[in-house]
């Protein structure tokens, strides 16, 4: 997934509901670019990967995801 910088305090609101995991892919985002995001590869193995993934989607789309 390709996603932009946080700006907004609703998204920093997304941001601390991630876990400590989430966290890290959000660290550690591949660079692509000035204007096009950053991108996360989010290895999914468990129920807790697919509610951050859904945060992320969250993040990326503006809208709220159904966790």
């Amino acid at each position: 997934m390709q996603i932009s910088k946080i700006q907004m305090e609703k998204e920093l609101e997304k941001h601390a509901r991630l876990s400590d995991e989430g966290k890290k892919y959000w660290e550690n985002r591949y660079p692509c670019g000035k204007n096009g995001g950053d991108w996360i590869i989010y290895v999914i193995t468990n129920k807790k990967h697919l509610k951050d993934v859904g945060i992320f989607l969250s993040i990326k789309s503006n809208k709220e995801i159904a966790l």
